[in-house]
Formats: C-alpha cells, structure tokens, sequence
C-alpha cells in the first residue's frame, strides 16, 4: 500500500502539479543566487506588478496618478527602496475599496475569492489566481526541502479552517487528493482527549517525514503527551505557523517530538512570507514572492534590531495586488549575513507578534503578549491551570479567563495579580473568570492574549 501511495503521489504531482515543481527547482537555484542578484530578480517583478496595478486595477489608477514614480505613465524604479515613497494598504482600505481593487482582467488569470478570519472578527475577503498560487506553493515546497521533505514525502497536518478540513464533510475529491499527495489532514478544532490520543496514535503509526501544524496545536499535543505519559516516536521535522512560535513552545515541542522544530510566517493574504531554515537563526525572507519592509512608527524603514510594522508587497498575484499592505505584524530585520544553510535571502530576526496583541499601560508603555504566556503558562502555572486567555478590555482593566484543572490556590491568583501589576501599573484591575471552555477563531487558532484597545486601532 505505501509502494503504491508513494507512486501515485509521484504521478499526481507529475501530472496535475507541473507548473508549481518547475518553479519550485527554479526556486532551489535561484534561492543560492547572489544576494544582489535576486534583489534585481525582485526589482523586475514589483516594476512588472507596478505598471500592471497602474493600468488595470482602478484603486491603484487613481492612487498612483500623483506618484512621482510614475514617469509618462510607465514605472521604472531603480532600487527596492524606492517603493517606500508609494502609500500604504490598510486592511480598512481593502474592506471600503472591494471590487476596485481587482484588477480588469482577473477572470482571464483564473481567479478565485480567498478570506482570512480576521484576529479583529471581522474576515477579509480578497482576490487570488493562478500564478499566485503556483508560486506560493513553489515557495512552500522549497521551505519544506529545508525541513529535509520533498514534494512526495509524507506528510501529516494539523489545520484548523474549514475551508481546509471540511469537518464531516469533506469531498471525496479532496480525500483522494490528500491520499495521493502522501498526506494526512487532522483538525485542531478537535482537540479533545479523545482526538489528541487518536492524532498521537497516527503520528506514531505513520511517522511522517514532516509534521505541519498551527504552532499552538502542536505545543498542546506536546503538553498533554507529556502529562498523560504518553510516549511519541522520533520524528523527522516539525514545521510551525499560524502563530507565534516562542522559545518555551519549542523547547517542549522538541522534548516531546525529539526532532528540529521550524518556524514559518505567512498569511491567507500573501502566502508564504518567511521561514527558518536548519540554522535556526532568523526567519529568511521569500523574496522571489513578497517584498518584506519592516517601517518604524514614523512610517520610516526600522533600523536593523529595532521592531517595527511589517509591510508586504504580494510579487505574483495579479488579480488583486498587495502593494505595501500593513499586516498589524511587529517584527525585526536581521543584519544581513550570509547563511550556512545556502540560501542567500535575508532575514527577519523574529516576528514579535500582531499589533492587535500588544497591551498597552496607562503610562503608555507597550506590553508583548510573551509577558502573559509565559507568566501564565509557564512561571505560575503548577497544574491548575488548563487553558487561559488575557484580555485587555480597557487600559486599566485586564479579564483572565481559565479553565482550571482542580482548585486553585488564593496564593498562586494573588501571585498572578501582583506580578501583572508590575508592568500594567498599581492601578490596573485584575478580574479573574473561571469557564469552562474558550472558544477558538473560525480558523481553529487559539488567542492566548487579546487587546480591544489594538484591535479598536487596527478598523
């Protein structure tokens, strides 16, 4: 049975996958090209994207008509940089402009409507094609030859659209697909015991050459082997997104899996954005397919080192451009080096987490979401604490949702009051609810922290 799988995933690919293999080879090659090399590689694509949104997208007809850029109607930039004298795309903008971002001849590029849940509730709808989607998958394969997995190696995922996953209803089309590409879909809105027992089960029958899956997911699979002593096989390479991947989620996915664990960034909107590679230094930029600025709060490049918004320009779809799209993402540029790994694209130090995560103080002092999971994950959690969500309903008043697991003493809530009040402020309420369940997003992620305050800002 696994000859044959292994056959028709290779076949399967051959034949219906031509276009995404071809470029993905390109992809290897050209990925160890200099790094001036793809930087004028990527000059020609935002100029060839440029001119295309000028001529045939109505929202960017109108924007760009003032640009100083813009010479006898052609765009010819010169350098990378330049693009920072065009403005921004809020996601408020796409929800206003709709149908004016869509470009003229979408239907001719074989089109199709994708959304993003939206951390604010509120989901994005946007405009996807062929060539957007045969190079975002391109750029997936070659992130998974880095985690040592080709295009026909097994493959487990633990996903949580339903868009993906479909539940219970999932087309026969989409199973033989996934049976032919040598892959197993589970779901992480199911995550009971009795689902986390039965994933562990395959994850040890099937061993995988690669694990991908929500970063939160796998760290929760982690967390309940570990306490129910439930042993997991040696696995070959875990890949993390959807979320941000910290170092205490990584150490416990690693003791648990006893494999590498990699990082990835990316979205609904752009697709692949960065990832790590077995150096485990940084998170390299996939330039062949996004333009990655990361902008300080004057709107300005951040320095290296220095946090700041990012910024992406989507280079492949062409039905409805990305350019200079703010992604409510913080994150920080890695002084340039070449990297052992061979790859030549450059990096982003880490990706901090979304500005809609970000707490913020009466005194005006900004609080990372790492500060709550930690503290409540990790420095006061001595078992009796299941699962919790902090959220900031105003700038003197932080709820705590837990689902606990037993009773928990009046000392360790006091603990936890008295240890936020030292970043939030002596003024700062703390209100502590106890549920029984916390609801995760319509695409399955769980937010462990959450600001209306950030979120108010981000409409």
């Amino acid at each position: 049975m696994l000859i044959l799988q292994k056959y028709l995933n290779f076949f399967y690919l051959l034949c219906r996958e031509h276009y995404e293999l071809k470029k993905f080879r390109e992809l290897s090659a050209t990925s160890q090209f200099s790094k001036q090399r793809n930087e004028a590689l990527q000059l020609q694509k935002l100029n060839a994207l440029l001119n295309h949104a000028y001529k045939h997208v109505p929202y960017y007809k109108n924007v760009f008509k003032e640009s100083d850029l813009l010479i006898d109607g052609v765009f010819e930039l010169t350098s990378l940089n330049q693009i920072t004298a065009l403005p921004f795309l809020r996601k408020s903008i796409i929800r206003d402009q709709q149908y004016n971002l869509h470009s003229d001849d979408h239907n001719s590029r074989n089109s199709f409507i994708n959304r993003s849940g939206g951390s604010t509730g509120e989901p994005l709808y946007f405009l996807q094609d062929k060539l957007y989607n045969i190079n975002n998958i391109a750029n997936f394969h070659l992130v998974k030859s880095w985690r040592g997995a080709t295009p026909y190696d097994s493959e487990i995922t633990i996903w949580g659209a339903p868009r993906d996953t479909f539940g219970d209803t999932k087309p026969i089309s989409e199973k033989l697909k996934d049976f032919c590409r040598n892959r197993i879909v589970l779901n992480s809105f199911k995550m009971s015991s009795q689902d986390m027992h039965h994933y562990i089960e395959l994850i040890n029958n099937h061993k995988p050459q690669i694990i991908v899956t929500y970063a939160q997911s796998i760290y929760e699979l982690a967390i309940f082997a570990k306490e129910h002593n439930i042993p997991i096989k040696k696995q070959h390479a875990i890949h993390t997104a959807a979320s941000t991947l910290y170092p205490y989620m990584r150490e416990a996915i690693k003791s648990v899996f006893k494999c590498e664990v990699f990082d990835h960034y990316g979205c609904r909107e752009t697709g692949a954005i960065a990832s790590e590679c077995s150096e485990h230094n940084g998170l390299h930029i996939m330039m062949d397919h996004t333009l990655v600025e990361v902008i300080n709060s004057s709107g300005q490049p951040a320095k290296t080192g220095e946090q700041g918004e990012i910024v992406i320009t989507t280079l492949d779809n062409f039905s409805m451009p990305l350019i200079r799209y703010k992604m409510s993402d913080i994150a920080i540029m890695q002084e340039y080096k070449l990297c052992s790994c061979g790859c030549t694209y450059p990096k982003l130090q880490e990706v901090v987490g979304r500005t809609t995560d970000m707490f913020k103080t009466m005194s005006g002092d900004v609080i990372t979401p790492i500060f709550f999971k930690f503290l409540l994950g990790v420095r006061c959690n001595h078992g009796y604490i299941e699962s919790y969500q902090v959220i900031q309903e105003a700038l003197d008043l932080i709820i705590i949702k837990i689902v606990k697991h037993g009773d928990i003493p009046k000392e360790d809530l006091e603990l936890l009051e008295e240890k936020i009040k030292v970043v939030m402020g002596d003024t700062c309420k703390i209100r502590f609810e106890f549920v029984e369940h916390i609801a995760k997003t319509e695409t399955g992620k769980f937010l462990y922290t959450i600001s209306k305050l950030s979120n108010k800002e981000e409409r």
